[in-house]
């Protein structure tokens, strides 16, 4: 069986607008792991960033209390910074914290690479206007096929 999806790469060489609340973004641990889980599995279930994944380099989160209810995968190959699995849980959502999390880890990420890149679907209206606004104005619209 064939699977085929259609996304968008964007990109930023630019520092995001300074956003509410990136100061509660924080570096997070293996000891996290089942928190991360826990909330991939409730806000993106579809993910392909997940703990234990060694294509991941970092992982980054806010709490809410000792609750994780945003997080972002580093998922950097070769000369670019690379976005992945960016969520927040449901009950959450609506409060800036997906514009935190992409700010602050956009942030950390051009410090070390010229460029930051994540993948979006273009159904994904909300994510697209947010992204945009964070200053991923670059496109490149690829499909993915996944045989299994």
């Amino acid at each position: 069986m064939t699977a085929q999806e259609d996304w968008d790469f964007r990109w930023t060489t630019g520092a995001p607008p300074a956003q509410p609340g990136e100061e509660r973004v924080v570096r997070l641990t293996e000891a996290d792991h089942p928190a991360l889980t826990a909330l991939i599995d409730e806000a993106f279930p579809t993910s392909t960033a997940r703990p234990g994944d060694p294509s991941v380099r970092d992982w980054y989160g806010i709490r809410d209390g000792d609750r994780l209810v945003a997080c972002g995968a580093d998922r950097t190959r070769g000369e670019v910074g690379f976005l992945a699995g960016l969520t927040v849980a449901p009950r959450h959502r609506g409060r800036g914290l997906g514009a935190a999390i992409t700010a602050a880890m956009t942030r950390v990420l051009l410090e070390r690479y010229d460029m930051v890149a994540l993948g979006v679907y273009p159904s994904n209206l909300a994510a697209i206007r947010l992204y945009r606004r964070l200053g991923y104005t670059d496109t490149f619209s690829l499909t993915s096929v996944r045989f299994g």
